[in-house]
């Protein structure tokens, strides 16, 4: 009973660790309500998430009235040589603007500033605190240091703080330096901006759309009218666990059954000790024994069976989160900040207390239909209330068995989908 409360608490704890994460838990940037993604689509084409062209960005950065700042992002890899070993790192590169549509600093030195990303301006960079630790041993005397990237050198003017991971695992940001003459339909750039205080999103989109529309008045080659040409605003949030939200709904409906069919597996053998025990309840039942008494002393059984299963299921959730996070980072948007707090100690409190609750009420319930005088005698399974009990293990098997079905379903179906 304990190791089937364990696996199914585990398992409930863990997926909703990661939901609380990625779907619950606000975004680790000031404002962040405030911050949005902007896609392009050719929507009778299929073209739904297109990322903008250099021409189309500045369009969108000067013509808008509703943002205080927009940013293009690309994410690329690159070689870095010179000092050290040589190694394949992950770089962003930015708009000075980013930093300012997300509301961060440098943890150490500073940020772009604007004029940085001129074509000619001189090359600089920012690591993340990752990357500064793992090839700098957080060495505070970095700044002002070079690196050679892909043959260009790179002075380093800023450290960002921990907590700061956009683009996900990137090691170092520099500069994106754009040519405004740039074909227009050459779309690479990730835009994210940051809404004007007071502006909602459907007041910025209907912004941006107007600009989408006077590029296809102004470029009608470039924008087809029969293509569904237009702009799409969707928040950063959405835009992080948009693509991930399903699975996780689906993965939390999921361990919600396997616990359902771990309480049920519990309640079958409680059942049957309480069976096993109708003689001696009806007894002190006989004695005088309150029926509050009785279905109290049935919770308080059941409660221990939960919390020793809660106590090993949240080591085991423990376990889970860390094979998730070092498994493949990269596949669960903000993997880096899941973890058991409080929030998810609280819903792991909560499962074992609703789990003790309906695994004691059942045989409670059951033991308070006993026919006391057949029970009595000798033969007690034949009374009333044992046919009933009886009846009711075989209800529960017959739940056992459909969850079963439904699971081994629902993961074919997964497998197919995902």
């Amino acid at each position: 009973a304990v190791a089937a409360m364990a696996l199914g608490i585990g398992a409930a704890v863990t997926i909703f660790s990661v939901v609380n994460t990625v779907l619950l838990r606000p975004l680790p940037y000031p404002g962040a309500d405030r911050v949005v993604a902007v896609w392009n689509h050719f929507a009778k084409v299929g073209l739904l998430r297109l990322e903008s062209s250099v021409p189309e960005f500045f369009d969108y950065r000067d013509q808008n009235t509703t943002l205080e700042a927009l940013a293009a992002i690309v994410t690329t890899q690159g070689n870095l040589t010179g000092v050290g070993e040589p190694e394949r790192i992950k770089l962003a590169l930015v708009s000075p603007a980013l930093f300012s549509v997300l509301g961060v600093e440098a943890g150490h030195g500073r940020v772009f500033a604007d004029g940085e990303d001129g074509l000619d301006a001189p090359r600089v960079a920012v690591l993340s605190d990752a990357f500064w630790h793992r090839r700098h041993a957080a060495d505070p005397q970095v700044i002002g240091r070079d690196l050679t990237i892909n043959g260009n050198l790179y002075t380093v003017i800023g450290v960002m703080p921990p907590g700061f991971r956009y683009p996900e695992n990137v090691d170092l940001w520099a500069p994106l330096r754009l040519d405004p003459s740039e074909d227009r339909g050459n779309h690479y750039l990730a835009c994210l901006g940051r809404l004007k205080p007071g502006v909602d999103l459907s007041m910025a989109q209907a912004d941006m759309s107007a600009i989408a529309h006077r590029m296809q008045q102004d470029f009608p080659n470039a924008y087809r009218s029969d293509g569904g040409w237009g702009v799409s605003l969707t928040s950063f949030h959405e835009e992080l666990t948009g693509d991930v939200r399903p699975a996780l709904v689906i993965l939390l409906v999921a361990v919600g059954l396997v616990l359902l069919a771990a309480c049920t597996n519990v309640v079958n053998l409680q059942l049957g000790r309480a069976l096993a025990r109708s003689r001696e309840i009806a007894i002190r039942t006989a004695l005088g024994e309150p029926r509050g008494r009785m279905i109290l002393r049935f919770i308080s059984e059941s409660l221990v069976v939960t919390l020793f299963g809660g106590v090993l299921g949240v080591g085991l959730a423990a376990l889970a989160v860390r094979a998730l996070t070092r498994i493949d980072p990269a596949a669960i948007p903000r993997s880096y900040e899941i973890a058991l707090d409080t929030r998810v100690l609280l819903f792991a409190a909560a499962l074992v207390l609703v789990s003790g609750l309906v695994i004691g009420l059942v045989p409670a319930v059951q033991s308070s239909k006993l026919g006391l005088t057949e029970e009595l005698k000798e033969g007690g399974e034949k009374s009333v209330g044992g046919r009933g009990r009886q009846r009711v293990r075989r209800m529960l098997v017959v739940i056992e068995t459909a969850l079963a079905v439904v699971l081994v379903i629902g993961a074919v179906l997964a497998a197919r989908t995902f």
